[in-house]
């Protein structure tokens, strides 16, 4: 083992950019037995401005992240 890690963030800019949505809280992870992606759930807005005074949850949501073959654990 090398003892280091790899961190997977800043989503929230990427989703919305992309897609309009805007994931806020409550989520899940699960990662597959092979090692291969990475799935999470999210709670989020979809279409509400973020102008607005309040964003409130009205969309669930699904990320699939592909994890290269030479980042995964042996």
């Amino acid at each position: 083992k090398t003892h280091t890690r790899k961190v997977i963030c800043f989503l929230q800019p990427l989703c919305h950019e992309r897609t309009g949505f805007l994931p806020m809280g409550t989520y899940g992870l699960a990662v597959a037995p092979d090692g291969s992606q990475v799935y999470i759930t999210w709670n989020g807005n979809q279409g509400t401005p973020l102008s607005d005074r309040r964003v409130r949850f009205n969309t669930c949501a699904l990320t699939v992240v592909h994890i290269p073959e030479s980042e995964r654990m042996p």
